[in-house]
């Protein structure tokens, strides 16, 4: 519905986006969540097996893209983060970190020099809810 009324909502939530950045404050509908399980692995009839997801209103999603691409941006243009910060950045994708990491254990490899690694495993930070549930 939002994406068919786009330009005629446009306006409206144009003026609900500045004033909430001007008083710091949401609308109240903005803050609720619905809680949705989300299965994981295994028996999908134990509780354990699942993991609650967080639903938040699409037009608060809106304004926090809004804001994440303005931050974005500044952080670019002011050159903030280190050339070796990948993931959620334009041209620096999850994947070429891979990459760099990959050259680099090559590299260290080929002149016999130690490398100490740790490896972080952020699978279900992923995780979505499946739309056919809804």
């Amino acid at each position: 519905m939002l994406k068919e009324l786009a330009t005629e909502l446009a306006p409206a939530l144009s003026m609900f986006f500045i004033q909430s950045l001007h008083t710091g404050t949401l609308p109240p509908d903005w803050t609720k969540a619905h809680i949705s399980p989300v299965f994981k692995k295994n028996n999908r009839h134990l509780p354990q097996n699942y993991h609650p997801v967080s639903l938040t209103s699409i037009c608060c999603k809106v304004m926090e893209h809004i804001i994440v691409k303005d931050i974005a941006n500044h952080v670019d243009k002011y050159s903030i983060l280190t050339q070796f910060q990948h993931g959620f950045r334009q041209a620096r994708p999850c994947q070429t970190q891979l990459i760099t990491t990959l050259h680099d254990m090559v590299h260290h490899w080929d002149v016999n020099v130690q490398l100490d690694l740790a490896v972080l495993d952020f699978n279900k930070a992923f995780n979505t809810v499946p739309i056919k549930d809804f």
